[in-house]
C-alpha cells in the first residue's frame, strides 16, 4: 500500500537508501512527501540533520484518495517533519498549517516566484494573450506548474463549462497524456 502513497516503488526506495548510505553526507535535503521518509530514514541512520522542503500541504491535497492513504501521509509527514532540523515551504499559509498540525517552529518561506520589483531580464516573444489570439478584455485562468495527473486540472476544465468567455491556459512542463485528456474534455464541452 506504500505504492499508493509514494510515486517510487519499494525497490527504488531500497536502492536509493543503499546508494545514500554508501556515501556519508553532511546534510539531507528532502523535497516533498515522496522523498521525506527516505531523507528522514537516511538522516537517522547517519546521525545527520535533514531539511524538509514542503512544496505542498500534503494533508490538503484532494487527490490523495482513501482514509488509509490520508492517514499514512499525515503520519509520515508528522513524524519526519518534527524530526527535520529545518522546514522550508512555499507560502505563509502552508507554513501556518505545518506549525499548527505538527507543532514545529515557523518554517522558512521561500516563494516560487520572483520579487515583483525585480526588472525583467527577458521579454517573451509572445504573451499568453497573443499566443491564444485573445483580446485585452478576455478573461484568462492561468495554471503555472507541472501539467500532470493528481493536480485536479480536470476540475478547472469542468468549471469552464459553467462560465462564458473564460479561457484556460497552462504554463510549465507537461505530461502529454494529461494534456490530451484536458484538450479532449474541453473539445467535448465546446470550450
Amino acid at each position: 500500500f506504500r505504492r499508493v502513497l509514494f510515486p517510487i516503488s519499494l525497490q527504488t526506495f531500497v536502492s536509493l537508501y543503499e546508494a545514500l548510505q554508501s556515501h556519508k553526507a553532511d546534510i539531507i535535503h528532502a523535497h516533498d512527501i515522496d522523498t521525506l521518509m527516505l531523507g528522514g530514514v537516511v538522516a537517522d541512520a547517519q546521525s545527520i540533520p535533514f531539511i524538509y522542503d514542503a512544496h505542498e500541504y500534503e494533508q490538503g491535497r484532494i487527490d490523495r484518495a482513501g482514509v488509509l492513504n490520508r492517514w499514512l501521509i499525515r503520519n509520515d509527514e508528522r513524524k519526519y517533519t518534527r524530526k527535520a532540523a529545518e522546514v522550508i515551504t512555499v507560502s505563509e499559509g502552508i507554513a501556518s498549517l505545518l506549525m499548527q498540525h505538527y507543532g514545529i517552529p515557523k518554517p522558512m518561506v521561500v516563494y516560487n516566484a520572483p520579487k515583483t520589483n525585480m526588472p525583467m531580464t527577458f521579454k517573451p516573444s509572445l504573451t499568453i494573450r497573443e499566443s491564444l489570439k485573445l483580446d485585452e478584455k478576455a478573461f484568462i485562468v492561468v495554471y503555472v506548474g507541472f501539467v500532470t495527473v493528481t493536480r485536479c486540472l480536470e476540475r478547472i476544465v469542468e468549471a469552464l463549462s459553467m462560465t462564458q468567455n473564460v479561457h484556460f491556459a497552462f504554463v510549465g512542463p507537461q505530461y502529454q497524456p494529461m494534456v490530451d485528456t484536458l484538450h479532449d474534455m474541453a473539445k467535448a464541452m465546446n470550450k
